[in-house]
């Protein structure tokens, strides 16, 4: 899976603007960068943000220590909020799940003040199916899904992006299914799958071939089903025959995909895999110290040693989004088509009954 992964680094390299304005003389000499997450340290947040953070400081005049620390709860509130008041100072970063657009629209007490953040980058990595292989009569393939019941999804909460994901896509189907949330993090996903609690889940790519693929898939209970497209990732042949969403649904249905759902599922992919992991520090922090800080990220991103890391950890090379864009993207979240927000609304009450 490595070389498949890693054969897509060139062209994330290409993507990105490679005229990052110089930083000023900022140094982190003799300090400690805390990365505070907001899901467990075990799933994709946590694995990624190490593996980011042992080549970021690199990067970084002064050569600091990372420490990657989890603040999980309160609907993955409680680490954006511990980041959020932080000091200013450039020495805490918050490295969180997304779900901007979902959260824009969902519960008041979910809702996130981004502008509380200077934001540093986004980070996105396309997400995927799989399921165990022994509901119903057992499931060797995604044919075997026409007519299957008992299908149970793990998921993190209500307004998770990869639980709306999950839910529309059976929906779209036509697959009849019930639903688990509340477990928080990926890897309690994983586990209550192996006890058989829950036999589907929806995941980042990096997560499944970071463990689940050989620790579900390889140990002969789970399968793989589809991945979701997305719109300008480089995954080369990370996927192998695995289908894409879109082609099973057509297969299935016998038309391709369209309408409200499907044109939700859309605006879920794009809009939060596209952008999995917010980065930013609390608002305030010196522009010398915001200047390193975000010039030194997109240098990571097109760091050789990265991408051989990454690929070979993961299964998949990470997409890089700008501070400028994500800035542009903040600045949306409250544009979004009425009906794709009432279509989410329904889905996160439904789940939350």
């Amino acid at each position: 899976m490595f070389m498949k992964a890693l054969a897509a680094a060139g062209g994330l390299a290409a993507g990105l603007a490679l005229a990052t304005p110089a930083a000023a003389e900022a140094s982190y000499e003799g300090e400690t960068v805390t990365v505070i997450i907001n899901l467990g340290a075990g799933g994709s947040t946590g694995v990624m943000a190490q593996l980011f953070a042992n080549h970021w400081k690199e990067k970084l005049t002064g050569n600091p220590d990372f420490v990657v620390t989890p603040v999980t709860g309160g609907a993955q509130m409680k680490g954006i909020i511990e980041a959020q008041n932080a000091r200013p100072d450039g020495t805490t970063t918050a490295w969180v799940a997304w779900s901007g657009p979902t959260r824009a629209i969902g519960p008041a007490a979910q809702r996130v003040d981004w502008s509380k953040f200077d934001v540093i980058a986004g980070m996105g990595v396309p997400s995927m199916a799989y399921m165990r292989n022994d509901v119903g009569g057992g499931v060797s393939s995604v044919d075997d899904l026409k007519g299957l019941e008992g299908i149970r999804i793990g998921g993190y909460r209500p307004g998770s992006y990869l639980d709306l994901t999950a839910r529309i896509s059976l929906d779209i189907l036509g697959i009849p299914h019930d639903y688990t949330t509340g477990f928080g993090g990926g890897s309690k996903i994983v586990a209550a799958l192996q006890r058989d609690e829950v036999n589907f889940h929806v995941t980042p790519a990096g997560n499944y071939f970071g463990g689940i693929e050989d620790n579900v898939v390889g140990e002969g209970i789970g399968l793989p089903l589809w991945y979701y497209e997305l719109e300008g990732a480089e995954t080369g042949d990370a996927f192998g025959d695995m289908p894409s969403f879109a082609s099973v649904a057509q297969d299935m249905t016998g038309q391709a995909p369209s309408g409200p759902l499907w044109e939700t599922l859309q605006w879920l992919n794009e809009g939060m895999a596209g952008v999995t992991w917010f980065i930013g520090v609390p608002a305030g922090v010196d522009e010398e110290q915001l200047a390193l800080l975000r010039s030194s990220f997109a240098e990571t991103m097109q760091d050789p040693a990265f991408l051989e890391e990454v690929a070979a950890t993961t299964g998949i090379v990470p997409t890089y989004t700008s501070h400028e864009a994500m800035e542009a993207l903040i600045e949306g979240l409250n544009n979004v088509d009425p009906a794709i927000s009432e279509t989410v609304k329904g889905y996160i009450a439904s789940g939350s009954e």
